[in-house]
């Protein structure tokens, strides 16, 4: 079942302000069937009248293309640039829909006005194909119709700097580029005078947040150094919206007390599969209640026991 399109009312209220020159766009829902929408991440416009970063673009075409049809509506004319955070397709199909929506919105054309970094651009090159095809397999072929990848063109160029290779106006966001931490490659922004940071997925709002192809110890440390670079101000942002900045303790809490109970039982003697079954139930405290929820925690909290006891098998009998 699809929505209907969006009035101008409800259009409004598809946007949160979180300063003037950063707003949330929280209606990817409304481009997506039933069974896409776990895919329905936030989206970030940042800037005015003389230029528009967008922190991705979303899963599909009909998303990206709603997106750029209100980030029109709203903001007028371009230039527009996007960042493209990681190679997950959640984060970056909907890139050919923005352009559709506002073709005369690109200097250069939309590969050279969306930035990644190199891994995330070659990547997304050699996934993007297959990722379509899974989607349509999903959500129907009809849900990804028209969408294909747009490869990223413009690079950043170190692991960390500033977004002034865009626009000067952007001189103030700072870039890192973390590897293995969830995905291979990802970037989170920072903006010192503002106090906000964004980290697209990386954070979670659950009892069992997704490590995915990360690194447990590289997970760990990244969420150390984000809670250390905390003020009593600062503003997290992230693709599910805006976090109370407590669920990065929460999150570090999980993994750290996770690897620790799984190192511990493989330098005990256990076994692999006796470790798995020990720790299959649900984590944490419980707080996530509704029964779809609670069964998707406990299959990512699963797959991440599996996933650390992988990384986990050749520190088991090192002295600590």
């Amino acid at each position: 079942m699809w929505a209907v399109p969006l009035g101008a009312q409800a259009a409004q209220a598809c946007w949160h302000e979180i300063t003037p020159d950063v707003l949330e766009w929280r209606c990817a829902n409304q481009g997506l069937p039933v069974s896409g929408q776990s895919f329905a991440l936030s989206v970030y416009v940042v800037g005015g009248a003389d230029g528009l970063l967008v922190l991705d673009s979303g899963v599909t075409a009909s998303v990206g293309r709603l997106l750029g049809q209100q980030i029109r509506a709203r903001f007028g004319v371009g230039p527009w640039w996007v960042l493209n955070s990681q190679p997950k397709p959640d984060h970056v199909l909907g890139n050919i829909g923005l352009s559709e929506a506002c073709p005369e919105c690109w200097p250069g054309g939309i590969e050279h006005s969306v930035v990644a970094g190199a891994l995330t651009a070659e990547l997304m090159a050699l996934r993007c194909p297959r990722c379509i095809d899974n989607l349509a397999k999903r959500m129907g072929e009809a849900s990804i119709s028209g969408t294909q990848p747009v490869i990223p063109k413009t690079l950043l160029p170190q692991l960390q700097g500033d977004l002034s290779l865009l626009n000067a106006r952007f001189a103030q966001w700072r870039y890192t580029v973390v590897a293995n931490v969830q995905t291979e490659e990802a970037v989170v922004l920072d903006h010192p005078s503002q106090d906000l940071v964004w980290v697209g997925s990386l954070v979670e709002a659950s009892d069992a947040p997704d490590l995915y192809d990360g690194a447990v110890e590289r997970r760990i440390q990244f969420l150390k150094n984000l809670q250390a670079r905390f003020t009593a101000n600062t503003r997290l942002l992230s693709s599910t919206g805006e976090l109370n900045r407590q669920w990065v303790g929460r999150n570090l809490a999980y993994f750290e007390e996770l690897r620790g109970s799984l190192l511990q039982g493989l330098k005990s003697g256990a076994t692999e599969v006796e470790l798995i079954g020990q720790h299959a139930g649900q984590p944490g405290n419980g707080t996530t209640t509704a029964n779809e929820h609670r069964d998707r925690t406990q299959e990512i909290h699963s797959l991440n026991v599996q996933r650390i006891l992988r990384q986990l098998e050749t520190l088991a009998f090192e002295s600590d």
